[in-house]
């Protein structure tokens, strides 16, 4: 007779079949059932947990030659019931193999061959239950050639001498077992033509397998450091990174290499040639061009006065009878036609002016010691224009940097701003007091804080025939760069090193210790003096003197040779000892002192 598995339990406490074995006896025999029946103030509510052991690596659970399955099983409860029970159900291709735990419960079956056929499954069973949970973990051997995945399921039962006995609900495993390692096979190629993106913008390749375990990405052939990952990614692309991508995924059974992806990296436009201003009398006609590189087509979009011009969309804009409406800034879009995203370089700005001929207009900056502004102080422009003898009229406009006023002004305009005009500036001239060239000047008041270059623009209006032609004055953006200060050795300060200043640069360099020059200096009541007291000068970073110009505290015979060259210029056969504060605009060095005024 097969094992009945079948659990109602109505007949407990008087008799429980489980497992194939009746327990009658052995209940009896504990003492276990015989106690009158006694109220039950409230039922068990045990709870069951299941959970499949993963070996490490997971990847080699299952293997052909057959293997093991465990599962640990928590059963939780309140109270001590007066006995626990266990069935699991299995395939019919496994057997058990063993229970472990600190309180693992009896199985029924002492030599753990398999009860009855596959749907009986095996029976444990605690005599003592443990207090709060019974905690274990069960083992059976799966057969060689297992494949596919495997249902387990797990039935509780909990008795209480107080009461009637609580199935557990069923819980079922189903472990995973893996099919026989196999090379890896690449089921998506990281891509299927070439991806193209702008300098800068980021670029993936990914790639799909079954069976990989490790990845490396390599660029024309040669592995990419740290590029291990199914994907790999160019968060900020250059030229340099075009070329060849593919993968290698490899496990033990072998090694595949994905196809190849292209990646073209696309650069801005780069303009080789800018566009030009030019100048043209009413008429006539005037061609501005650009020339551009890039590894793809462009497209090009000429604008006026920042807007675009119909149809100007070549490398070439080309005007026919040039009017006053022409004259204005000039500049073209250059976009590239592929890319991701795509790109545009815009050309300089350029002026055309159409004017009559015999017209031009320039400022300029008067030269002064330092050459530039010094915050504090005041700045002179001086300005010209030339124009044919039948104006009638004319208008002059300067925008100032921020903070600039006006001080004071050269001009006989009968119209001109006040002192202490900021932003712009108006002078307006009549034909009694044109003649040309006109040349006027005016000084600008510096604010005390100013720093860094500065810009100012101006635009002249004339009126000839009753017509009004504007003309940009150049330079346009005229820039002004901040002065330097004094050189160390100009102690009065005049912008000149005189033979008495130029004496005391020499004493500094004669700077001796224990017989040995230095040339060691250090500053002291507000100027440099020698320092003799020290064998190895030692630099104070906030006071460098200008001849040092390399700063180690010390004056040596090349530093010393360069103020003596400011002091030796002269203007013809007089030596003046003039000097001004080059400034280096390319950045391309240091700016220095240099002679002449």
């Amino acid at each position: 007779m097969k094992p009945n598995f079948a659990l109602p339990v109505a007949r407990f406490p008087g008799s429980v079949l489980f497992g194939g074995i009746w327990l009658c006896a052995t209940l009896v025999l504990s003492g276990l059932l015989l106690k009158p029946a006694i109220a039950v103030a409230a039922p068990l509510a045990p709870t069951m947990q299941v959970t499949q052991v993963k070996p490490t690596p997971e990847a080699a659970y299952y293997v052909v030659s057959g293997g093991t399955v465990s599962y640990d099983v928590v059963i939780s409860y309140t109270g001590t019931p007066s006995a626990l029970g266990l069935r699991v159900v299995t395939p019919s291709t496994w057997s058990y193999t063993s229970t472990t735990g600190t309180n693992a419960p009896v199985c029924l079956d002492a030599v753990g061959a398999k009860q009855g056929d596959s749907t009986e499954g095996f029976g444990w069973f605690y005599f003592t239950a443990p207090t709060s949970e019974a905690r274990f973990t069960v083992r059976f051997t799966y057969p060689a050639g297992q494949t596919g995945d495997m249902a387990v399921s797990f039935t509780g039962i909990c008795f209480d001498n107080t009461g009637p006995a609580v199935l557990l609900a069923p819980a079922v495993a189903v472990p995973a077992l893996l099919a026989p390692l196999t090379a890896p096979v690449i089921t998506s190629q990281p891509v299927s033509a070439t991806v193209t993106v702008t300098t800068g913008v980021s670029a993936s390749f990914s790639v799909g397998v079954t069976g990989g375990q490790t990845f490396q990405w390599s660029k024309e052939g040669k592995a990419i450091f740290g590029a291990t990952d199914n994907h790999y990614t160019l968060s900020s692309p250059t030229m340099a990174d075009a070329g060849s991508y593919t993968v290698t995924v490899t496990n033990a059974k072998g090694a595949v290499t994905s196809t190849s992806a292209i990646l073209t990296v696309i650069d801005a436009p780069r303009i080789t040639t800018q566009p030009k201003g030019i100048t043209v009398v009413p008429g006539d006609s005037f061609t501005l061009s650009v020339q551009a590189s890039s590894a793809v087509a462009v497209t090009y979009q000429w604008s006026k006065d920042s807007n675009p011009i119909p149809g100007a969309t070549s490398a070439t804009y080309s005007a026919v009878g040039a009017a006053v409406a022409n004259t204005g800034y000039y500049s073209v879009a250059i976009t590239n036609s592929a890319g991701n995203p795509i790109k545009t370089t815009t050309s300089d700005a350029v002026i055309v002016q159409v004017a009559p001929a015999g017209i031009a207009a320039t400022q300029r900056e008067i030269t002064t010691p330092g050459r530039g502004y010094t915050a504090g102080s005041v700045l002179r422009i001086t300005n010209t224009f030339t124009f044919p003898a039948r104006a009638t009229a004319l208008g002059w406009t300067v925008m100032l940097p921020a903070g600039f006023s006006l001080a004071s002004d050269t001009t006989g305009a009968f119209s001109k701003p006040a002192t202490n005009t900021t932003g712009k500036l108006d002078w307006a001239w009549d034909a009694s007091a044109l003649t040309s060239p006109l040349t006027f000047t005016y000084t600008l008041n510096v604010p005390s804080g100013a720093t860094g270059d500065k810009f100012i623009s101006a635009i002249v209006s004339v009126r000839i025939n009753n017509e009004t032609w504007p003309f940009i004055v150049t330079p346009d953006q005229m820039k002004v760069a901040q002065a330097g200060l004094p050189h160390s050795s100009d102690l009065d300060q005049d912008w000149r090193i005189s033979v008495d200043e130029l004496a005391q640069t020499i004493v500094i360099f004669n700077t001796s210790n224990n017989a040995v020059r230095t040339g060691a200096y250090k500053y002291a009541s507000s100027q440099f003096i020698s320092d003799s007291t020290v064998a190895t000068a030692v630099p104070d970073a906030a006071h460098i003197h200008s001849a040092d110009t390399s700063g180690d505290g010390a004056i040596d015979l090349k530093e010393l040779l360069q103020v003596i060259d400011l002091y030796n210029y002269h203007n013809g056969t007089e030596r003046t000892g003039n000097y001004h504060w080059q400034i280096d605009e390319t950045g391309s060095g240091a700016d220095k002192y240099a002679p002449g005024p």
